[in-house]
């Protein structure tokens, strides 16, 4: 896993993930790339956040240098269900804004060859568990018909992130 608000601290990218291809990693998941209203790429619906790189440079970069490496690397979708979503238990909301993300993610990144599939972030947020199908079969439904690939975790067993965050015990 790729954390990105610790990865952006990182002065280069590069190196990392040529250490991951040298460790033997073939997947790569980037835990999200939108939460709280913003974006790790330039987007229609999320604003960018000041101070992060600007444009396509970073998270393109990183697919670019991942696909030279021969890494796949799994782009994270929405990492924050809305307050109302955890009191009234819709998630139809946050199952739109997953798809949404999703279509941007492959109309901006479909060409690179490192970018295989979307991952939902499910265990940012732990929705109850009568909720996680109904938003799994909705995103998957809409992923697959963007003909990606959808990954999700579940919470167990829990893996302790050592060394730079992409290291797991």
């Amino acid at each position: 896993f790729i954390q990105p608000l610790l990865a952006m601290r990182w002065e280069s990218y590069e190196p990392h993930l040529r250490r991951m291809a040298a460790l033997g990693l073939k997947q790569v998941v980037f835990q999200w790339t939108t939460a709280h209203g913003y974006s790790l790429y330039p987007s229609r619906m999320y604003r960018q956040e000041r101070g992060l790189p600007d444009g396509d440079a970073w998270l393109g970069g990183v697919l670019s240098v991942a696909s030279g490496l021969g890494l796949q690397v799994w782009l994270g979708l929405g990492a924050c269900g809305a307050i109302t979503e955890d009191h009234y238990h819709s998630i139809d909301e946050f199952a739109q804004r997953c798809c949404d993300t999703a279509t941007e993610l492959v109309e901006r990144y479909g060409r690179e060859e490192a970018f295989v599939g979307v991952y939902v972030p499910s265990e940012l947020e732990e929705p109850p568990v009568a909720l996680t199908s109904a938003l799994l079969g909705s995103v998957v439904s809409h992923c697959h018909s963007l003909e990606r690939e959808v990954l999700y975790s579940t919470r167990k067993p829990r893996l302790v992130p050592e060394g730079r965050h992409y290291e797991f015990i």
